[in-house]
């Protein structure tokens, strides 16, 4: 399911999540990250092997300033990242 901006911003709202601590786990440029990215969210962005047409797509955007986009290549390089 193709996710919006507004999808991620609704949600945050509901739950009362802070954008700064909020993290989108995600593995589509298109659906996933680049809208996590533009509602102001962290991302962590774990591409498939292979990708469908329909979602080749570049990152679009930087993260906003104070957060991340985390390319970590898989799930167990995240243990670097947030171990401590």
């Amino acid at each position: 399911m193709e996710q919006h901006p507004q999808t991620y911003l609704v949600l945050m709202v509901a739950h009362d999540l802070p954008d700064f601590s909020t993290w989108m786990i995600c593995n589509f440029p298109r659906s996933d990250f680049n809208p996590a990215l533009a509602a102001g969210i962290n991302a962590i962005a774990i591409p498939p092997p292979r990708t469908g047409h329909l979602e080749l797509e570049s990152i679009s955007a930087l993260p906003p300033p104070g957060r991340r986009l985390i390319e970590p290549g898989s799930i167990v390089a995240l243990l670097d990242t947030f171990e401590g």
